[in-house]
């Protein structure tokens, strides 16, 4: 059972507000419109998703049965949308006069389409009603002009904000309790997800199929308005089942199996991070510790796996149910122990006999026992269980490699000769990929095809690597020289920002397995089975000690150093994929280490490196775990609009990033002060500063289902001054920071020194250019060989081509393109809007160019045609538009013009080594090897 995303119409608070405001009660009630002035559905404004999930299944039922017939959703091109369901941001106030499109703004209360322009300028009554700005225009001095605009140099400017008449949170709390109108249908708001909260984005859904979906999400719960409730924890729940999901699997109500968490409780010396009076405190101290060591996790039975029953997990979700669902032999486990009837079980269970048990979890995994009973939750529950992820390789040399990343290297101290050293794989990588195309072919591979058979390129990767598998001679060709230097730039970007490949993966974490199926039935004593400081896993050779990482990691204290341990009894009756670690948190800080985990599907990077695990070594007990410790507070909040409004408008300031690079920040400063002779007790107060962000980073993430006592933009603010340095009136800031600033738009010398510290990350800068420096001498070859050499044309003539259609693609192609850009410079869009609509664009000129019948000689001629100056400015993007769609003239030339090429084949003997990998040169495919 799968299904595909819709697009979704999205839209700002202002553009839903302004309908508001007009005069006449018809167009209030027609509010916003997704239709253009033709009248067709303006797909530039479907940029959302309401993604295939157990939400988008039960919408389809509820519209079919309450509104009639199948069109929930409708078809254009390849997408599918549907227009019942609207995604609003909150990002731009409703002002006096507001922009409509491009530089035209219209004052509030006037509708756009009965004003007349005449020297871009729109009276209504005499009073400015609209004016397109930036644009010639003769004075006109009929009207009184606002004092937010002024006529300069022939045109009217802004020269002020015009004033604010409805704030962003005014907005949201008129649409929270009233909705509104578009196209003449009423919306009301719906849900959030926990990652739409954080960046304030919110879903209204078609008021006519909103009561029925929502009896279904709350899953049998009677909450009426007015009522208190736990709401941060109430909104975040009902939205476990919008989740993205990839199929369901059946699982019965009778099938589950309800065991006790169970907390592991010890002291440790930590860094105590604590709420005192609404401030947070730092310190280092023995306190009590409390692991919740199954927290989020299951073990399913594998018979009830399915077609992934050779996954080592699933991640379910149903209503109010998320559970990380480990693959495991749980019948093997009660025949082993003697379990034949159900009274020998320690949980809560619908089955009437042992067979009948395919699932045990935990209440951590069932948000409905906050509100209800465990027999009210089974009652209402669906036995269709979405499935969200399973287990997965990752992208790198057959999911064997993983990338680092300036988190992880900031936090461990490296020489500069260490660094070179940990460096010189991925310096001799880059360079076989600058000098051999059968190296960038397999860097760039995607699962290969027969090779007889060419279909159509979804990328310019794609593009690249199937022209490199037909013909050897392309990587001569000036199209290959660009495509070898963009990737070669965004690799040593990517490094710069140290992501390094080591070998390893991210595998995910399974806490005490076995345990949990003692706990199942009653011979659970609390001790380790795995023993602290161990690990289990198969993608590792026994004894190794491991280095391991997770997300956000802050501060040093969160490097993981373990040992991975043989376990025979996790390798019968659990089935570990290499994917999969198998940790212990009993008696042991892991969990806060690993930045707060739980076993709800979290990731660890883990890798046997000795270069990383030496430098973590060094200070390993000189910087204890920071202990979360803050209590989230408990608000009366109330089941209203309004509150629900309150609570988004603070969900939605999230401040990770910011976290993350203050962190940064201090971590450089450490390093340096103990290069430059300081002691640990002189760090000591700057660590723990770190651990005061790397606490708030989990209050950052968990304030979408938890409400603190805590103002973290405080406490950043405060830290962020306290490590300000300025000199010469620009900030100073760690060499690094440079790169990162690069990739997201930030860097700015002007204002900001980039200083070189002494520490990991800075001497990677150093290493990088240097190597970049070596490498950049005599790289551009003297000729380059046109593209249309390497086609077999011996039939071509000249004659019998049609121009015409060859200009109607290059036309097509700079519009598109010129689209693209101006998709990427507007405002009204945030970076996931962008990329949607900028990929849909792309499609469209894919699908365009393709449907245009060029005959073998016009396609020829086009090839020879692009190779001209006047066309290098979109050579390229011709190029990947031909092979995104199966153009049958463009395939017959490249089927006709194919050779033999070499691949890469692992071979322990071979003569190519990456990675520490060997590989041997072959025209064979690796099936044919």
């Amino acid at each position: 059972m799968k299904g595909k995303s819709l697009y979704i119409f999205s839209a700002d608070c202002k553009d839903l507000i302004i309908p508001q405001y007009y005069k006449s009660r018809r167009r209030v009630k027609t509010g916003r419109s997704m239709l253009n002035k033709r009248k067709e559905y303006n797909l530039r404004r479907f940029v959302a998703a309401l993604d295939f999930s157990l939400d988008q299944i039960r919408l389809r039922e509820i519209y079919e049965r309450v509104v009639g017939g199948t069109d929930f959703s409708f078809k254009l091109g390849r997408k599918q949308y549907t227009t019942h369901a609207i995604n609003v941001t909150f990002k731009y106030a409703v002002r006096e006069f507001n922009k409509e499109y491009g530089n035209v703004y219209v004052k509030l209360g006037c509708f756009p389409g009965d004003l007349r322009y005449e020297e871009c300028v729109a009276l209504v009554d005499g009073e400015l009603a609209g004016i397109v700005l930036n644009t010639p225009a003769k004075l006109r001095e009929d009207f009184l002009l606002p004092d937010c605009f002024a006529y300069v140099d022939g045109m009217y400017k802004m020269v002020k904000q015009p004033k604010v008449v409805v704030s962003t949170a005014e907005a949201r709390k008129r649409l929270y309790k009233k909705g509104f109108w578009c196209d003449g249908v009423h919306y009301v708001r719906w849900k959030r997800s926990a990652g739409s909260a954080r960046v304030g984005k919110c879903l209204f859904l078609n008021e006519a199929l909103y009561p029925e979906m929502h009896r279904w999400e709350m899953c049998g719960l009677d909450v009426k308005d007015g009522d208190p409730i736990d709401l941060a924890a109430l909104e975040s729940y009902i939205s476990l089942t919008s989740s993205s999901i990839i199929d369901v699997l059946d699982l019965a109500p009778e099938n589950i199996l309800v065991i006790d968490d169970y907390e592991s409780v010890f002291d440790d010396e930590v860094v105590s991070v604590e709420e005192v009076n609404g401030k947070l405190t730092a310190e280092r101290k023995v306190c009590t510790i409390h692991n919740s060591i199954w927290d989020g996790q299951g073990l399913i039975d594998v018979s009830a796996m399915g077609q992934y029953a050779d996954k080592g997990m699933v991640l379910l979700r149903n209503q109010f149910f998320k559970c990380c669902c480990f693959n495991c032999n749980l019948q093997d486990w009660f025949r082993d122990n003697g379990i034949t009837e159900i009274g020998q079980l320690n949980g809560r269970t619908k089955a009437k006999q042992i067979e009948d048990i395919k699932l045990v979890t935990t209440p951590s995994s069932i948000k409905f026992l906050k509100f209800g009973t465990l027999d009210e939750w089974l009652a209402h529950i669906a036995p269709e269980f979405g499935v969200v992820k399973y287990d997965k390789k990752t992208h790198f040399f057959d999911g064997r490699m993983v990338q680092v990343h300036y988190q992880l290297l900031n936090t461990l101290q490296m020489t500069p000769d260490e660094v070179a050293a940990f460096m010189e794989p991925t310096f001799d990588y880059m360079a076989k990929l600058r000098s051999d195309p059968a190296v960038l072919r397999h860097h760039i591979k995607y699962p290969i095809e027969d090779e007889d058979s060419i279909t159509p390129a979804q990328s310019k990767n794609d593009v690249v690597y199937k022209m490199l598998g037909i013909n050897d001679r392309f990587a001569d060709t000036k199209l290959y020289y660009d495509f070898r230097a963009d990737i070669l730039k965004s690799f040593t970007k990517n490094t710069k920002l140290g992501h390094v490949l080591v070998n390893g993966n991210y595998s995910v974490l399974c806490g005490n397995p076995i345990e949990m199926l003692q706990a199942a039935i009653g011979k659970f004593d609390g001790t380790s089975q795995i023993g602290v400081g161990n690990l289990h896993s198969i993608r590792f050779d026994y004894g190794q000690k491991l280095l391991g990482s997770r997300s956000p990691h802050v501060s040093m204290g969160n490097v993981f150093l373990v040992n991975n341990a043989e376990n025979p009894e996790i390798d019968r009756y659990m089935n570990p994929t290499t994917e999969i670690v198998y940790l212990n948190s009993i008696g042991e800080s892991v969990l806060d280490r690993l930045s707060g985990c739980d076993f709800d599907s979290d990731t660890i990077m883990i890798t046997n490196d000795g270069h990383l695990i030496a430098s973590a070594e060094k200070h390993y007990g000189d910087f204890p775990v920071a202990a979360y410790n803050v209590v989230a507070k408990k608000i009366s909040r109330h089941y209203t609009q309004e509150q629900k409004c309150d609570l988004d408008i603070k969900t939605s300031r999230n401040l990770i990033g910011e976290i993350v690079n203050t962190a940064s920040e201090i971590n450089s400063l450490i390093w340096d002060e103990l290069y430059h002779g300081a002691t640990l007790s002189d760090v000591e107060s700057m660590y723990e500063d770190a651990c005061l962000l790397n606490v708030m980073s989990n209050i950052e993430i968990d304030k979408a289902k938890k409400e603190f006592n805590v103002d973290t933009r405080k406490e950043l603010t405060a830290l962020e001054q306290k490590y300000r340095r300025i000199n010469d009136g620009r900030k100073v800031e760690p060499n690094f920071f440079a790169a990162k600033d690069r990739g997201k738009g930030y860097y700015d010398p002007a204002k900001k020194e980039y200083r070189k510290h002494d520490t990991t990350m800075d001497y990677l800068q150093t290493a990088v250019n240097s190597f970049r420096m070596h490498q950049s001498r005599g790289l551009k070859p003297d000729r380059f060989l046109p593209f249309s050499d390497i086609v077999t044309d011996d039939e071509y003539n000249h004659r019998n081509i049609w121009k015409p259609k060859i200009e109607r693609a290059v036309t097509l192609v700079r519009q598109s393109r010129d689209e693209i850009k101006s998709i990427y410079m507007a405002e009204s869009y945030d970076e996931e809007e962008r990329a949607s609509l900028a990929g849909l664009r792309r499609q469209d000129c894919v699908d365009y160019v393709g449907d245009i019948v060029m005959s073998r000689n016009t396609m020829i001629y086009f090839l020879k045609h692009l190779e001209k100056d006047e066309l290098s400015d979109i050579r390229r993007s011709v190029f990947n538009t031909l092979f995104g769609y199966p153009n049958s003239a463009f395939f017959e030339l490249i089927r006709q013009s194919k050779e033999p090429i070499p691949n890469l084949i692992e071979d322990p003997d071979g003569d190519v080594e990456l990675f520490g990998i060997r590989y041997r040169k072959t025209c064979e495919t690796p099936e044919n090897t």
